[in-house]
């Protein structure tokens, strides 16, 4: 049983934090100086200082890639209120995952609590934690971890200076949103210790960064994806090359880049704005939980699409239409998921809207169309169109069978046939979208068709794989 929502928790520099990383993500429009800065923090005090490493930035002070200032206060001000150190549950992380475990049950889960410490330490030191031991040096060098034997992050503030300078602060708010993964997987019960287990700590970071306010928020949520993709391709790709030598940035333990940006993404794209202004991370745990079961190569061919399987939601081919049926794993209900190929669509105008109305008038006669579906960023080629919609049927034996949810269709370029793809719960429409358990229903529906849009490679992509535009998904599905 989901329990109440408590009042959400906005801690006062939330918005000072915001218009700080969302004017970075993007690295190449970073081109003015800071002009916020976040609240003093109990510990922001600079350490003392010690030479800096090869490649690194100085110890105190420096300069992002676009001539930000960075220093050492500044940085520690910004990762106080992001995860504390002598009091993490007093911190941002802290109070947006206590939200989560408040309102979601997952099978299995002990009792939550916000990890022990936060630590801090030198480049060629090693951190108070149980999981440091003499001749380690090295492994905690360009690195943060999470000791899971007295619940501890650690992290490396001389390489968190040196990311900060090369990527601005967005780098080390999102590593410290992965290490609390770790810590958030001790509790839900963390799967195997490989690659999945990082990735999925990828995917909580990205519900971070949305709940959190790290992404932009312009109202355009193609621009919004577009400046997402963007910096995470900045950060994870150049982090692979700047610190190849850090095990935090190695393809062997936590996945290639390719791997990590869907991670991140399907984390971030889970937190939608619509109809809610102020995601919570609850709706986007169930896609984080679901890389238990990742594996690498795992797509399935709908007509010419490609799709890059969900993890945990493996889908089933029934006849011609392939069908991913809800996930089951917490107290959240989530929507099932049907997608076909129509090699034919009636009409010669693609994937629009008039298409959509005669496809309904052909197969789908009890259709109530509703609103329509923005899905300019679902369509990278060709042609697509989506609208909420009810459906009633009537059954041989004189029972009426309802569902609701989103009606889409996604057609390639010089092509006569579509990408069928509907997202559904057997239940009416919701009639106020203001209600708590209807906003839920309504941000997972919304957010599946953009799950589900965003892990397609189209035939147009995929007969050019060079694209400087490519999506994501395309590359990542012979990682």
């Amino acid at each position: 049983m989901r329990a109440a929502s408590p009042p959400m928790r906005r801690l006062p520099a939330r918005r000072v934090l915001a218009v700080t990383m969302a004017a970075c993500l993007v690295l190449a429009s970073c081109a003015e100086s800071w002009n916020v800065t976040p609240e003093p923090s109990r510990n922001a005090s600079s350490s003392s200082s010690s030479p800096s490493s090869p490649g690194r930035a100085s110890p105190e002070a420096s300069s992002t890639a676009a001539g930000l200032p960075v220093d050492r206060a500044a940085m520690q001000a910004i990762l106080e209120f992001t995860a504390g150190t002598t009091e993490p549950s007093n911190s941002d992380l802290g109070a947006l995952w206590q939200e989560v475990f408040e309102e979601l049950e997952v099978d299995g889960q002990r009792p939550y609590g916000p990890p022990a410490r936060v630590v801090r330490y030198r480049a060629g030191a090693l951190p108070d934690t149980n999981c440091a031991a003499s001749g380690m040096e090295r492994l905690f060098t360009d690195n943060a971890r999470y000791c899971p034997s007295d619940g501890s992050i650690a992290y490396d503030e001389d390489w968190f200076l040196a990311m900060s300078a090369e990527f601005s602060y967005f780098a080390p708010v999102t590593v410290l949103a992965h290490e609390w993964g770790h810590h958030v997987q001790s509790i839900a019960g963390a799967p195997r210790l490989d690659i999945a287990t990082e990735l999925q700590a990828d995917c909580f970071s990205g519900l971070y960064a949305t709940a959190s306010g790290l992404l932009p928020h312009t109202g355009d949520r193609s621009t919004e994806l577009t400046a997402m993709e963007q910096g995470l391709r900045t950060w994870f790709q150049l982090g692979d090359e700047r610190y190849a030598d850090s095990e935090w940035f190695d393809p062997g333990v936590h996945g290639s880049p390719q791997q990590r940006i869907m991670a991140f993404s399907t984390g971030a794209q889970s937190n939608i704005d619509y109809p809610n202004p102020k995601p919570s991370m609850t709706g986007g745990v169930p896609w984080c939980l679901g890389y238990e079961d990742f594996a690498a190569k795992d797509y399935t061919d709908i007509g010419p699409y490609r799709l890059l399987n969900i993890p945990g939601r493996r889908g089933t081919w029934q006849g011609d239409v392939y069908a991913i049926p809800a996930d089951a794993r917490t107290t959240r209900g989530t929507s099932s998921i049907a997608l076909a190929w129509i090699p034919d669509l009636p009409l010669d105008s693609g994937a629009t809207e008039a298409q959509l109305r005669r496809l309904w008038e052909v197969g789908y006669p009890g259709l109530t169309p509703i609103a329509p579906v923005p899905i300019d960023q679902a369509v990278t080629s060709g042609t697509g169109a989506a609208w909420y919609y009810e459906n009633r049927t009537a059954a041989e034996d004189g029972t009426n069978h309802v569902e609701s949810g989103i009606f889409g269709v996604l057609s390639p370029d010089d092509d006569q046939g579509g990408l069928l793809i509907l997202i559904y719960r057997d239940a009416p429409a919701p009639t106020d979208a203001e209600q708590p358990e209807n906003v839920d229903v309504l941000e997972d529906e919304v957010g599946t068709f953009y799950q589900v849009t965003g892990r397609l490679c189209s035939p147009d992509e995929r007969a050019d794989p060079s694209a400087e535009q490519l999506e994501v998904a395309c590359m990542t599905e012979v990682q």
